[in-house]
């Protein structure tokens, strides 16, 4: 009796058991599912996160489109004030490059007018050469009636004479920085520029004036007066030269155009000797065949007369 009561113990530990790993299989099955599904629904949320993440965090978005407003005021704000900034330089360039530019100035439209004006590009020469002289006797004055002067007697160290050698030195630099301004001025002054190479040189003349006033080191109004007739001179120069050019190439083609005329009348007029010797020859010819002509039939006419008489 006993042995059988173990037996049904054992025999309902079996069927539990089984019945447990029954369950237990169902159990894992059912989860192997739901994972899957879990899976599958994570990977659709994750696809719709990505898809629709400008939409779903509606208040970060508005968040980050207010800073990036921000942001775009802070730049335009900034671009604005260099900008302005920037075109203070570029206005003030514009009207320095303007002095430079080759321009047409009125003159290309007949509007220049010769200040000098002289009748021969020699004397022109002359007036150039009386030009510079002058300029180098004001050069040569250190007193305020000269080119180039100080009006301050300067001390360095306590010595008068190193604040002469200083101004002395400020005269030089000054001298050679606005001659050669000038000197290129002249060089590239044409009948296009004429009226901006002469502003050029006044604009030299004020800005190294401006430059030099810590030092109280001015170019006189005298000195550039000269600068600006000799740049005029030059001008007129070279016109006068251009001109006698090409009145010299007229008068050559002229003469030429006359040569070539005059040898086409001798050439004609030989021609027509040879075509009068030619005619009178053969006029010569034919006379001569007349009289042979008629010597020849005149016994033959003397007979004819006797026979009917």
């Amino acid at each position: 009796m006993q042995e059988l009561q173990i037996s049904n113990v054992f025999i309902g530990l079996a069927v539990a058991t089984v019945a447990i790993a029954i369950i237990a299989v169902i159990l894992f099955k059912k989860l192997q599912s739901a994972r899957y599904e879990i899976a599958i629904q994570t990977d659709k949320v994750n696809d719709y996160e990505t898809r629709y993440s400008s939409i779903i965090d509606v208040d970060k978005v508005t968040q980050d489109r207010h800073n990036g407003i921000v942001e775009l005021d802070n730049q335009t704000a900034s671009m604005k004030t260099d900008y302005a900034s920037k075109k203070k330089i570029y206005d003030s360039l514009v009207r320095q490059i303007a002095i430079y530019s080759d321009d047409i100035e009125l003159i290309e439209l007949g509007f220049y007018e010769p200040i000098f004006d002289f009748d021969a590009s020699d004397k022109y020469k002359e007036e150039i050469n009386k030009c510079k002289e002058q300029q180098k006797g004001l050069l040569r004055i250190k007193d305020t009636a000269g080119a180039i002067y100080c009006t301050t007697e300067w001390k360095v160290g306590g010595s008068s004479v190193e604040g002469r050698k200083m101004t002395q030195r400020g005269i030089r630099l000054t001298a050679r920085a606005f001659n050669n301004e000038c000197d290129a001025a002249i060089a590239n002054c044409t009948w296009k520029n004429m009226v901006k190479m002469q502003e050029r040189i006044t604009k030299a003349f004020e800005a190294i004036n401006k430059l030099n006033e810590s030092n109280h080191i001015l170019i006189s109004e005298a000195y550039l007066q000269l600068k600006i007739d000799e740049i005029q001179l030059n001008f007129e120069y070279k016109e006068k030269k251009q001109r006698e050019r090409e009145e010299q190439a007229e008068i050559k083609a002229q003469m030429r155009e006359e040569a070539k005329i005059e040898a086409e009348i001798l050439k004609a007029a030989k021609e027509a000797v040879k075509e009068e010797a030619r005619y009178k020859k053969a006029l010569d010819e034919a006379k001569h065949e007349l009289e042979t002509a008629n010597t020849l039939r005149q016994p033959s006419l003397m007979a004819r007369v006797n026979t009917s008489g």
